[in-house]
């Protein structure tokens, strides 16, 4: 499927009009003219180049909201098989009516009130799959425990070269608390990217890569087998390695305290300016 370009953040593929967006704008959900995709431009880029490069035919999605990520990856990539799962128990309806009219109804798989740390029923859904995984897609909670807790339970599951995509890694560090409180004064999601670039540098036969970007965090799998159930990233370190993370462990992200209106004084960088260097 080709992905074509309609306007700065709107494009079709095969004749399905979506539109890229973030949660600054007021697009909230998909509508009759067009699907939202709650990823920008730029996000939506690198998932078409990766999808264009690896060709998965087995996709795992963590966090659908609505389901326009899903449909989106399923007409992009055109796998095999895709299961998709959620926390929140969304209608369906919409989304299953989207799969059916593109004839993807029997690629992919919904399972609705899952939650990502259930590694029971992870171990569930990816038992239905045909064999190893290609690509694992996290955007679901965003928050380090439960993101660590699949990635350990769902990374032995990739194929020898498979990536595993973390969405949304930078939240905690950009100028402004997270506007929901659920993310105030946790620890930061990003201490899982610092972790995982650390075990590609200590056994990068099992962390092959690690790439950044500002929207995600991507993780390819190296050739060494590892066991299902048994995987602890944290496991993968040296000495310098575990006494960094360590050190990490009472970092908090950004409280409520700096959430005020436009003319309060943003927090200041370790600089001493109030914007971060780019």
């Amino acid at each position: 499927m080709t992905l074509e370009w309609t306007g700065e953040h709107d494009f079709t593929i095969d004749g399905v009009a979506y539109r890229a967006s973030d949660y600054l704008t007021n697009d909230v959900r998909s509508g009759e003219e067009r699907i939202l995709v709650l990823k920008a431009r730029e996000l939506i880029e690198t998932y078409e180049q990766l999808l264009s490069d690896v060709k998965p035919k087995r996709i795992l999605e963590l966090g659908i909201y609505d389901g326009g990520s899903t449909l989106f990856l399923a007409q992009l990539a055109q796998p095999e098989q895709l299961a998709a799962l959620d926390l929140k128990r969304r209608p369906r309806g919409q989304l299953e009516h989207l799969l059916a009219a593109q004839h993807l109804e029997q690629v992919v798989s919904l399972y609705p009130g899952v939650d990502q740390t259930d590694t029971l029923a992870l171990d569930q859904i990816v038992a239905t799959f045909a064999g190893p995984l290609d690509l694992i897609v996290d955007d679901a909670s965003h928050l380090l425990g439960p993101t660590r807790t699949s990635f350990n339970r769902l990374f032995p599951y990739l194929r020898e070269g498979g990536w595993y995509l973390i969405e949304d890694w930078s939240w905690p560090n950009q100028r402004f608390p997270h506007r929901k409180p659920e993310y105030w004064n946790v620890p930061p999601l990003s201490t899982l990217t610092c972790e995982l670039v650390l075990a590609a540098a200590c056994r990068p036969k099992v962390v092959a890569e690690v790439r950044v970007t500002p929207h995600i965090t991507l993780v390819r799998k190296g050739e060494n087998p590892v066991r299902p159930g048994h995987f602890d990233l944290a496991a993968r370190f040296d000495p310098v390695g575990a006494e960094m993370m360590e050190r990490l462990r009472p970092v908090q992200s950004l409280t409520g305290d700096n959430v005020g209106p436009p003319a309060a004084t943003p927090p200041k960088f370790p600089d001493g300016t109030s914007e971060p260097v780019r």
